[in-house]
């Protein structure tokens, strides 16, 4: 088989105080118990003197700022191009808010994790004499605790999601494990698409949700390192969803880690060489003359809308706040840049992009490169935007017509982006193989 060397470090960044947790407007307090320690996991691939690290932190996500921050501090540090260190976030809803200003128990939070990120990146990176030599195996393993999701907006009332049984999803559990010169599983990657949100606004519980579980299964059968990347899980929930049983969580965990467990993998015969590109794919806004008329005028219309959060006026007019700075500034965007990468690590392919993808994008971009064991991976470098597909902009949900807000973008996108977004992450995944 194939070889190449590895190494991985794991450190702890659970908040050791009270902080906000991440992930849902309504949610109110501050973070009560642990459910599992929050973790920032790092895993160093080497061929021929070539090193890629990839860090995949227990967190919903991070602000692009501080992503950015923390990629350049490795990578000086490291000696690494910055391209070559890929940051992930899992997406857990159950993670401290990685947002400056939120509170001072926060910024607090932000700074101690982003030292341990760096830390455990910078000590898996440089220490040559941990590296093993490793051999890939691959396989695909089905999991059944993800479902479509949806927004309904009654004529009167709050509008609440739902879960879609007839809608799409992808079921598939994605591997790729190394071992050792004996055939000893050393790490497991295990890609699969579903939101972190078994538990939902109303628990205060700090937790990996679902992931946790999951890599424990595995580790504890002896199966290596756990290393979880999410899918592409923009419109994907877990089946039973934004509740507070902790052992509802586990269960679903559970269920994820026993499928990985079941894959019979195939070895891999051929050379190893790392391959590595970047690109930004830039995805048009709906609107694009964006003046503080036009902002106001749009708080109007939006304050009239029917939706699912308590303090939507609220919402409305710090995002009127925020951009009406852009346009003092005119650093007003008029496109969302979507950073990109593709690695190709012997029969693999890892295609990571900022964002939340709808789930349509991996099986699309899995059939049209069928030669390869593609893995579509979100929530990487930085918090962005959902990445619809074009008939979801006809149901006028929360990712298509309110998310924007949260993540202060001056404008919704349009259905063009999904014939842009699939030609570009063609065209990149094209040039790693």
């Amino acid at each position: 088989m194939g070889q190449f060397s590895f190494n991985f470090g794991i450190t702890d960044i659970t908040p050791d105080e009270p902080v906000r947790l991440g992930g849902f407007a309504n949610r109110v307090g501050l973070s009560g118990s642990v459910h599992r320690s929050l973790q920032s996991r790092c895993l160093v691939l080497k061929d021929n003197g070539k090193k890629v690290c990839i860090i995949v932190n227990d967190l919903l996500a991070v602000q692009p700022e501080i992503a950015d921050d923390i990629q350049t501090r490795i990578a000086r540090q490291s000696e690494l191009a910055v391209p070559a260190v890929i940051l992930c976030a899992t997406h857990t809803h159950s993670a401290p808010s990685m947002e400056y200003g939120v509170s001072e128990a926060n910024d607090h939070y932000i700074n101690f994790a982003s030292e341990q990120i760096i830390a455990n990146a910078c000590e898996t990176i440089l220490s040559d004499t941990s590296f093993k030599v490793g051999f890939i195996k691959t396989g695909t393993a089905s999991c059944d605790i993800s479902s479509a999701r949806k927004l309904i907006v009654p004529e009167s009332g709050p509008a609440y999601r739902v879960l879609e049984a007839e809608g799409l999803t992808d079921d598939r559990v994605k591997i790729c494990r190394i071992v050792d010169e004996n055939d000893s599983p050393q790490v497991t990657i295990f890609n699969y698409a579903c939101h972190p949100v078994t538990l939902g606004h109303e628990s205060t519980a700090v937790s990996p949700d679902y992931p946790g579980r999951a890599r424990e299964v595995i580790e504890q059968a002896d199966s290596g390192f756990a290393l979880f990347l999410n899918g592409a899980a923009g419109d994907i929930n877990p089946v039973k969803n934004e509740q507070t049983d902790l052992a509802v969580t586990d269960w679903q965990g559970e269920r994820l880690g026993k499928a990985v467990l079941s894959a019979r993998l195939r070895g891999y015969n051929g050379d190893i060489e790392l391959k590595l590109k970047s690109r930004t794919i830039e995805l048009p806004f709906r609107d694009s003359n964006i003046t503080k008329e036009f902002i106001d005028s749009e708080v109007e219309r939006k304050s009239k809308e029917t939706t699912e959060f308590d303090r939507w006026q609220e919402h409305l007019e710090n995002w009127k706040r925020q951009i009406y700075e852009m346009i003092d500034r005119k650093q007003v965007p008029s496109c969302l840049s979507v950073s990109a990468t593709a690695l190709k690590v012997g029969p693999t392919v890892f295609f990571f992009t900022q964002g939340e993808p709808y789930v349509k994008y991996q099986i699309e971009l899995s059939q049209r490169f069928e030669q390869v064991e593609l893995m579509c991976l979100g929530y990487t470098a930085g918090e962005c935007s959902y990445i619809p597909t074009a008939e979801s902009f006809a149901d006028k949900g929360y990712e298509t017509n309110q998310a924007y807000i949260f993540l202060n973008l001056p404008s919704p996108l349009t259905p063009k982006i999904e014939e842009i977004y699939l030609s570009q992450a063609g065209k990149l995944i094209k040039a790693v193989i």
